[in-house]
């Protein structure tokens, strides 16, 4: 189990847009939407951000639904989508981007708290497979004792039926 936790804690610390989806809203048509795909392709945004980008007209129930989700009733494009909030415009998504690029730039470095939780979780990992292999080995050691005891009574019977045998 802390194995898992330690994983989960390093992927997060790590990858922290892992699970996270950028979602783009544009229209064809619509002037803004292309100016903003533009600008996106400009700064390297949609590689860098990994923007899954859709076409409102062939995908309206998409947009119908995240927009519920988000309680979002505007109805314009371009719409960017991230976690559970959302940006509409060129410059507040733009704006939202270069915030998230700082944020997620400095996210990669580990506090001393984290390493301090990743070594506690290391420590208790090492002392419960000490525990693991002690159990073991009395297990072992048990099963052992047991098999020559049995082995030393059936010995001792076929000593005594041996020695009746010759009587």
């Amino acid at each position: 189990m802390k194995k898992i936790l330690l994983t989960f804690i390093m992927v997060f610390l790590f990858i922290p847009q892992a699970f996270a989806e950028y979602i783009l809203f544009v229209s064809e048509s619509c002037p803004h939407c292309k100016s903003l795909e533009e600008e996106l392709q400009l700064k390297n945004y949609y590689e860098e951000f990994d923007i899954k980008e859709y076409e409102i007209s062939e995908n309206i129930e998409l947009y119908i639904e995240m927009s519920k989700e988000l309680s979002y009733s505007n109805g314009l494009v371009p719409l960017m989508i991230y976690e559970e909030k959302y940006f509409e415009g060129q410059s507040e998504i733009i704006t939202f981007l270069e915030k998230d690029e700082i944020k997620e730039e400095s996210s990669h470095t580990l506090s001393q708290k984290d390493l301090s939780k990743i070594d506690e979780i290391l420590k208790e990992q090492k002392s419960e497979t000490k525990e693991q292999k002690m159990l073991q080995a009395i297990f072992i050691t048990t099963i052992l004792i047991i098999a020559l005891i049995a082995t030393q009574k059936v010995f001792q019977l076929l000593h005594h039926k041996k020695e009746r045998e010759h009587h």
